[in-house]
């Protein structure tokens, strides 16, 4: 299938995100029967609602009421970017798993890559990231992306709710200290202290506040449950919506689909004899 429309490119979307309404149907409906008609959008700072650049009126003292104006706007159009990649996740997730690109797409992978000059890998990056997004949203914590990514190997081993406790209970450190805020690097440290193995919850805690204390070191780096993670990723295949869109390429690409088959049959026979008593 050939795209005769010109490629949007993903900067383009990311500049014109402040233009588009919530679109997002309520899932509690069926999506045929939801309203045409999107929401209205309330608080929304565009560049639009910006003053122009201009020089500071005075090096020092206090601000006055017109600049306080111009710095609660500037700041309000800043918290679009900490919601930019989950809004654009769980969009790129609503058109996949809805082959909402099929009329002008043969794939995902096209649509991505031609229609937002998007790789598939940072396409499924941005997929992975927005649920945990909006879960520590839902309680308060306000995360960005490299936030939200230095929790995702800990919810891909042990669940979202535990990358959500270990993000509540160091937002609730830092919330205790003046002057402190939650960084990236703190996460990463935060999740480095939790010991690989079955997550206990109390005792992550515990952990996560020596650390914050200074009294607990995090490892280099977190060793994941490698089995589990490689399991999982091949296994999501059989979501029924990503299993539809696997028979549709299969179809659409017969000698690689056969060809897979040949590489999985032997990877499963080489399981199986790793397996085997005695071996």
């Amino acid at each position: 299938m050939s795209k005769t429309t010109k490629s949007k490119g993903f900067d383009a979307l990311l500049a014109m995100r402040e233009e588009l309404p919530d679109l997002s149907p309520n899932w509690g409906e069926d999506p045929e029967e939801a309203s045409a008609t999107p929401p209205a959008v309330a608080g929304f700072v565009g560049p639009g609602h910006l003053p122009a650049p201009y020089d500071a009126a005075a090096v020092d003292g206090p601000l006055s009421d017109v600049e306080r104006e111009h710095l609660a706007l500037c700041e309000a159009a800043l918290e679009n970017l900490r919601v930019a990649y989950w809004a654009a996740g769980k969009a790129l997730q609503v058109v996949r798993d809805g082959r909402l690109y099929r009329e002008d797409y043969a794939t995902f992978d096209d649509y991505t890559e031609n229609g937002w000059e998007m790789g598939r890998r940072h396409a499924d990056r941005l997929i992975e990231a927005w649920p945990l997004a909006e879960k520590l949203a839902a309680a308060g914590i306000k995360a960005n992306e490299s936030q939200v990514r230095e929790l995702l190997p800990l919810a891909s081993e042990h669940g979202q709710d535990a990358a959500l406790l270990v993000g509540q209970t160091v937002a609730a450190g830092v919330a205790a200290v003046e002057g402190a805020r939650m960084t990236a690097a703190m996460l990463k440290g935060a999740v480095g202290v939790i010991p690989p193995g079955p997550f206990d919850a109390e005792q992550a805690i515990e952990q996560i506040r020596a650390y914050l204390h200074g009294e607990q070191h995090a490892t280099p780096a977190r060793t994941a449950d490698r089995w589990g993670k490689a399991t999982a990723a091949v296994l999501a295949i059989r979501e029924p919506a990503r299993m539809r869109q696997f028979v549709d390429e299969a179809r659409q690409r017969p000698q690689e689909a056969q060809a897979f088959i040949s590489q999985m049959r032997q990877l499963a026979d080489l399981l199986e004899k790793a397996i085997e008593p005695g071996t």
